[in-house]
């Protein structure tokens, strides 16, 4: 088959095992319907084998417990969002997916990761525990481009530690065009820590926003 792209938006227990059949897909959007009868808890192995052109996966299944780091790395991809993955725990190894440009991480409240070296473009829109790690996340992220901040955690704490690593790390993201936070949830203490930062790192072409 010549499909390309495909988006599944239903009540599944599993994936429809033809899906494996489709070895020109590029683009493929998993999501679970929230209320519905069935759910979605794991991805099988075998039907993402066959998926050899296989650059972009969208993840948004609230019942997933279980997101297997070697089946991700024998994909080659180029752009992965996880989206309302509330049951999916932590640690997720990415690090081996050498391809990986793209990250987006949104209302996974329990992940957290490793992310890939390589990684161009990070947005964080989940929890405290991911604001907990966001020191080790931007040690790992030298070739980081564009970074996406929506800051929603709970605590206090978390957020200062986060915040603290970002203005750490500012300095040595060299390559960084664009930052984006969500000033409404930052304290002053925070702003001031970035602000610093950012002050004390010249660059012309860097663009921070609100989303």
């Amino acid at each position: 088959t010549n499909l390309r792209e495909l988006h599944v938006c239903a009540a599944l227990t599993t994936l429809p095992v033809p899906i494996a059949r489709l070895v020109g897909l590029r683009t493929l959007e998993v999501r679970d319907i929230l209320g519905g009868a069935h759910h979605l808890t794991q991805l099988p192995p075998a039907i993402f084998a066959g998926l050899s052109n296989l650059t972009s996966l969208c993840i948004g299944c609230h019942s997933l417990t279980e997101l297997s780091s070697s089946m991700l790395a024998n994909l080659h991809l180029t752009s992965l969002a996880l989206d309302g993955c509330r049951a999916l725990r932590g640690p997720l190894m990415l690090a081996p997916m050498t391809a990986l440009t793209a990250l987006t991480i949104s209302r996974c409240y329990r992940l957290s990761l490793t992310p890939p070296p390589l990684l161009q473009t990070l947005e964080v829109d989940n929890s405290d525990q991911m604001f907990k790690d966001l020191h080790g996340i931007m040690q790992s992220v030298p070739a980081l481009r564009a970074l996406t901040l929506k800051c929603t955690v709970t605590s206090p704490r978390n957020f200062r530690r986060g915040a603290l690593a970002l203005a750490h790390a500012l300095p040595s993201l060299a390559s960084l065009e664009s930052l984006c936070l969500s000033p409404g949830q930052l304290g002053e203490g925070s702003l001031l820590m970035i602000g610093l930062a950012l002050r004390a790192w010249p660059k012309p072409s860097l663009t921070l926003r609100s989303p």
